[in-house]
């Protein structure tokens, strides 16, 4: 891997910080990330923040905290908001298509070179590679396993240097090592959202392998998903209103399961594109929609739907997208979303 000067200035900041805080998004790619962060720059747990409650994004007020108690704050598949007066003290890994108001920015999105088919944690493990404090490759590559951004230059050399058992099917599963233990970090922050991805954290940095991971406590949260997902799965899959290969569907559960949910209306239903609305608020207040699509732009869709629905935030990539939302009603929403992108 080429080493940017962006990326060789972003070295230099983290290595000569007297103190690092993270902050972090509560998924698998997020989790491992600072995983990753944590054992390559000697950063504490206890120096990691995730968003409360399910809440997607940076509070201000969280990013300030955290600039008046560390020398540098990273924030990892998380883009905070401006804070002028902070911008040569933040570093922001991100993968998502986005306007970040901080130079030191590391995104495929900031420097063309890199793949945009790529992770946060993948990302990160480059940073960390070059520090030479990248111990374990494998632990990046399960949040690039989570979010399905395997491939790519940056991936492909964090793969080399890791067990090639890790990526391929083994012990009579479908899923790789990787693979195996994303799903089993996604389940705890699906059921316990930032409490969950804590415990992820703790577990992800003691592990000597992705099979203690995905054998640890955190897979009685994985039995709970599966259950949820079976359940609103056919439910969604029995009440979808579908428009032209475009699905919509409403599900009521306090367990995050709206994205899976979406991705198997689409296999089920051959559909071009699912969005999924979970009706039980979020502990942190906020209504979640996903969407799931094969060739069809959802997370512009997920954009524009935002217009209509209160205290809304849209995002993610073209065929896997999120928004969250205070008020309104989603299926109108939806139905004009829907009305400008299919003439």
């Amino acid at each position: 891997m080429k080493l940017y000067p962006l990326v060789r200035k972003v070295l230099k900041l983290l290595s000569s910080a007297d103190s690092i805080g993270i902050m972090a998004d509560t998924d698998a790619d997020g989790v491992s990330g600072a995983a990753t962060l944590c054992e390559a720059f000697g950063v504490a747990e206890d120096d990691v923040w995730f968003p409360s409650g399910g809440f997607y994004g940076v509070p201000k007020d969280a990013l300030r905290d955290m600039l008046e108690d560390y020398d540098v704050v990273v924030t990892v598949d998380l883009t905070p908001p401006p804070f002028p007066e902070a911008r040569d003290r933040v570093v922001v890994i991100d993968h998502h298509p986005t306007d970040s108001h901080y130079p030191m920015t590391v995104n495929p999105y900031e420097i063309p070179a890199l793949p945009t088919h790529t992770s946060a944690s993948a990302l990160v493990g480059m940073l960390a590679h070059r520090t030479g404090g990248l111990n374990r490759p494998w632990v990046p590559l399960i949040g690039a396993a989570g979010d399905g951004m395997e491939g790519g230059a940056v991936y492909e050399t964090l793969a080399s240097m890791t067990d090639p058992g890790y990526l391929v099917p083994s012990r009579g599963r479908n899923l790789t090592p990787l693979q195996d233990a994303a799903a089993t970090v996604n389940a705890a922050r699906r059921v316990k959202y930032d409490v969950g991805a804590r415990e992820a954290l703790k577990v992800l940095m003691s592990a000597d392998s992705p099979y203690d991971v995905t054998e640890s406590h955190l897979q009685r949260y994985r039995k709970r998903v599966r259950k949820h997902r079976a359940i609103w799965s056919g439910e969604a899959e029995r009440t979808a209103h579908i428009v032209e290969g475009v699905g919509y569907a409403e599900i009521h559960t306090e367990v995050d399961v709206e994205g899976l949910v979406a991705r198997d209306l689409v296999d089920r239903l051959n559909l071009r594109c699912s969005v999924v609305v979970n009706l039980a608020r979020k502990p942190c207040g906020l209504y979640k929609a996903s969407g799931r699509s094969q060739g069809f732009p959802v997370n512009e869709l997920m954009v524009k739907m935002a217009r209509w629905l209160e205290g809304s935030k849209a995002g993610g990539h073209p065929n896997a997208a999120a928004l969250h939302f205070s008020d309104g009603d989603p299926r109108e929403a939806f139905n004009r979303a829907l009305d400008l992108l299919q003439p």
